[in-house]
């Protein structure tokens, strides 16, 4: 597992000579970057290689074409010389950098293609995806759409062709230990250095030079560092501030949880508005317990941020106001900034912890169970709350500002450094889970009010969080690998599925159901032995017998 830790320099104590040379190495190693961008889109078919994680480039032939250096016999004197190549970077960049850096370019090339091709797969998937599940009947209005679709949605462009590509620096990643390094050195400015080496050319030779960069180093930085094995950098400079920033990348080496014959249980995570997150863990118990539901609410987070957008929006106003009267928005605008990115820092913050305090409870039931996490993946829900939809402005307000794809992301980084294998995060999709029931599987109920969900079919009264977590727990359960869940947690799982299929072939042959939609109470379930009217006595119904075949025979 890989760590990067974000650190700044101390750029405002260097000198201009120390800073045009800094400036002259990113571009430098940006120019190579992009010659092994071109070399890589002309050499592409002839450079890929089947390894155990699946395609990649094949970096030694990628040397062979570039910076091959096998020494070879010219001549009648017999002086050792190097072959000719089809693309000499040696020849074209070597006065001015080391082998080692070339290689280092080669590699950052190498990953950005890598990317690329990764968004070029996605995109056919997704085409795929749109022919295979047509909406249109008619032929002509869905040839309409998947063109309007192609239009809007255009095939990624290669590294540095995009079309809103930026004409900035690209940072190349240096191996720590080769051609950069770390120190720590008794000085009056820090203790804490990175020593950069270089070549300068001068006139047929070239002599190597180190550039002494000085890091500023906080608590937080120090504690990142200590946690692995520091193995990349990269020197990047903020296109905001105009700062120079060290992105140093750390290996850590997550704790290996050996196999156990533990019981296995899932945690469900069911994220929302106004509380963050509700957690259920399943087990094989019947019922659930109290300690089995947790409720993280951050009531705090709530109201500092609806204070910081009540500003945000009234000096959205007055900037309004004061353009529309050409009046002066210099004062107004460095206040909205900052307004703004203090929101942001403490919207990261508070998601930081609500995080931690999800996997210190995950942590601690780690010790009784093989936990399996699912968390509910929200796809889509922006688009379905616009204007005119009913809904107040300020529901659409903290809808939009809602970042749950952070918070999934945050969950998944830190359950894998706290030793929770990455297979065992899975994002579920969150749709209809919320309106149906946990208990007997029908879409047939309704909501009161927010907190509480009451089914139609079964009578059954649940608090409508712990009712969209059950779901997105179900959900992973039933796509996990049978052979791989123990059977005595499957057994209650398919109990409660057959109970489902049941119900529903129940309904499908007009079996007189517990309630009626239009009643407001809600009446005892039957036991299910009364004989449907629609069918003779000691008859079952055929879509009965269909469903009750689909059910193991375990059960």
């Amino acid at each position: 597992m890989f760590l990067t830790v974000k650190v700044p320099l101390m750029d405002d104590r260097l000198t201009a000579r120390k800073l045009h040379q800094l400036e002259r190495l990113t571009a430098r190693d940006t120019t190579i970057i992009k010659r092994y961008l071109n070399i890589l889109e002309e050499e592409e078919e002839n450079l890929w290689k089947q390894e155990r994680e699946g395609q990649r480039i094949d970096r030694a032939e990628l040397d062979r074409l570039t910076l091959t250096s096998q020494p070879l016999i010219r001549g009648k004197t017999q002086t050792p010389g190097r072959p000719i190549v089809k693309y000499d970077l040696k020849q074209e960049f070597g006065a001015r950098i080391s082998v080692r850096e070339l290689k280092e370019c080669r590699d950052t090339a190498v990953e950005m293609w890598h990317s690329y091709r990764e968004k070029v797969k996605e995109h056919a998937r997704t085409y795929w995806r749109i022919h295979q599940n047509p909406k249109y009947v008619d032929y002509e209005d869905e040839l309409a759409r998947v063109a309007h679709w192609w239009l809007t949605e255009k095939q990624p462009s290669p590294p540095c062709q995009a079309n809103n590509y930026t004409l900035g620096k690209i940072p190349r990643r240096a191996n720590i230990g080769t051609t950069v390094f770390i120190h720590t050195r008794t000085n009056t400015l820090t203790c804490d250095w990175l020593e950069l080496y270089y070549f300068v050319e001068k006139g047929q030779s070239r002599s190597s030079k180190r550039l002494w960069l000085p890091l500023n180093l906080s608590s937080y930085h120090q504690n990142a560092l200590k946690k692995g094995q520091p193995k990349t950098v990269q020197l990047v400079k903020s296109s905001k501030n105009k700062r120079w920033y060290a992105h140093i990348t750390i290996e850590v080496v997550t704790p290996k949880v050996p196999p156990t014959d533990k019981p296995l249980a899932v945690v469900a995570l069911d994220l929302g508005e106004k509380k963050a997150a509700t957690a259920v863990l399943l087990t094989p118990k019947p019922k659930l317990q109290g300690e089995d539901i947790r409720f993280f609410t951050q009531p705090e987070k709530r109201r500092t941020i609806n204070g910081l957008d009540n500003q945000i929006a009234s000096l959205q106003r007055k900037l309004a106001e004061y353009m529309k009267h050409r009046k002066s928005t210099k004062n107004i605008t460095r206040r909205l900034k900052k307004l703004s990115k203090t929101r942001q820092q403490l919207a990261i913050q508070y998601d930081q912890e609500l995080t931690t305090q999800i996997v210190e409870w995950v942590q601690r039931l780690q010790h009784r169970y093989t936990v399996y996490v699912a968390v509910g993946r929200l796809k889509g829900i922006r688009a379905s709350r616009r204007k005119g939809d009913g809904k107040s402005r300020k529901h659409r307000r903290e809808l939009h500002r809602w970042a749950f794809a952070r918070i999934t992301a945050m969950l998944q980084y830190k359950l894998k450094q706290a030793g929770l294998p990455r297979e065992r995060v899975v994002a579920v999709p969150e749709a209809w889970t919320s309106r149906t029931c946990s208990k007997c599987g029908s879409p047939n109920t309704r909501r009161p009010f927010q907190a509480l969900l009451i089914c139609l079919d079964c009578g059954a009264k649940i608090q409508a969080d712990v009712n969209g977590a059950l779901n997105i727990g179900m959900k992973l359960i039933y796509s996990l690998d049978e052979a791989a869940l123990d059977h005595w947690l499957t057994k209650p799982l398919r109990k409660a599925k057959a109970e489902r299929l049941r119900l529903r072939g129940a309904r499908a042959a007009g079996r007189r159901t517990p309630c009626t939609r239009g009643s407001s109470q809600i009446s005892r379930p039957t036991s299910g032995d009364e004989s449907p009217a629609a069918v003779r006595c000691g008859e079952e119904p055929a879509s009965q017998k269909v469903e009750e075949e689909e059910v193991p025979s375990s059960v």
